[in-house]
C-alpha cells in the first residue's frame, strides 16, 4: 500500500479505530499489537497495547507477544485492514470455535486457504511454537495454520474478509 493501513481513514475514523469499535461489540478485552517504533503514535496510544517482542516480522510477532502476556488465553486475531468485516462474521467465528482444534479460521474466499487474520488461535498451538521455533519455519501465520489442526469454516458473508492490500482500493462504499 505504501502507507500505514491502520491509519488510513474511513470517514472520520482510521481503520484501526473502526476495527477496535467493531471488536468492542463482541469482546470484553481488546489489545492492539504494535511494533516498538509505533509506541509514540497518538492514535495507537488510545488503546491497550501489546508491543511485539519477537524477531518475527508482521502479524506473527504480535500473536506470539500476546500469547506471552496471556498464555492461557485463546486469541481472536483480526487485521485492521478488513474494512468490510462485520459483527455477524465475528460472532460466527466465535460461535463455531472448537477448542479441540489448534485454531478456528475462515476459508479465504480469495484462495481457499485458511484466513489467518480473522481467526482464533488456541493457547496450546502458540505455546508449542514458543517452545519449539522449528514449528514455525516462516513468519507466516497462514503457513502456521496450514500445518496445524485447524477447523476451517465458510463465512456466511465472504465479502467481510476482504482487505485493503492495494493502492486505490475504494473505501468510499463502506459505511462507518
Amino acid at each position: 500500500m505504501g502507507q500505514d493501513k491502520a491509519l488510513m481513514r474511513l470517514a472520520s475514523k482510521t481503520l484501526l479505530e473502526c476495527t477496535h469499535d467493531l471488536l468492542q461489540e463482541c469482546l470484553k478485552s481488546i489489545y492492539v499489537s504494535i511494533k516498538e517504533d509505533q509506541i509514540g503514535d497518538p492514535i495507537r496510544a488510545k488503546f491497550k497495547l501489546i508491543i511485539d517482542e519477537y524477531n518475527q516480522s508482521g502479524p506473527m510477532a504480535g500473536i506470539l507477544s500476546a500469547h506471552k502476556i496471556h498464555p492461557n488465553s485463546a486469541w481472536l486475531v483480526v487485521a485492521c485492514d478488513m474494512p468490510w468485516l462485520d459483527k455477524q462474521t465475528l460472532l460466527q467465528l466465535m460461535e463455531e470455535r472448537d477448542t479441540a482444534f489448534d485454531a478456528t479460521a475462515f476459508n479465504s474466499p480469495e484462495d481457499d486457504l485458511p484466513e489467518p487474520l480473522c481467526a482464533i488461535y488456541e493457547p496450546n498451538l502458540l505455546s508449542e511454537i514458543l517452545s519449539n521455533s522449528n514449528l514455525l519455519p516462516t513468519n507466516s501465520p497462514r503457513d502456521l495454520l496450514m500445518q496445524a489442526k485447524v477447523k476451517v469454516i465458510n463465512a456466511k458473508n465472504p465479502n467481510a474478509l476482504k482487505n485493503t492490500n492495494y493502492p486505490g482500493d475504494d473505501l468510499s462504499e463502506i459505511e462507518s
